[in-house]
């Protein structure tokens, strides 16, 4: 996923993708970046904002991830 998104820089999936693979392994700060850029990409990813959440209640941080899975119940 990495090596995509340096080919592809506008790969929206591929940053959606990366970002939730570095939720699982604990890289917070790296999903949260990489779920950005998904979104700075196509801002309509219901998936994207879905993951995002995910991360964000992970990270203690409660009203981001409401806001993030409200724009995703709305996308999806």
């Amino acid at each position: 996923l990495q090596k995509a998104v340096e080919i592809f820089p506008e790969y929206a999936e591929a940053h959606n993708q990366l970002g939730a693979v570095y939720a699982e392994a604990g890289e917070y700060v790296k999903a949260v970046d990489a779920l950005k850029k998904t979104l700075s990409l196509k801002p309509s990813g219901a998936n994207a904002f879905y993951n995002l959440g995910c991360v964000y209640i992970r990270l203690k941080k409660f009203a981001e991830a409401a806001e993030s899975l409200e724009r995703a119940k709305n996308l999806d």
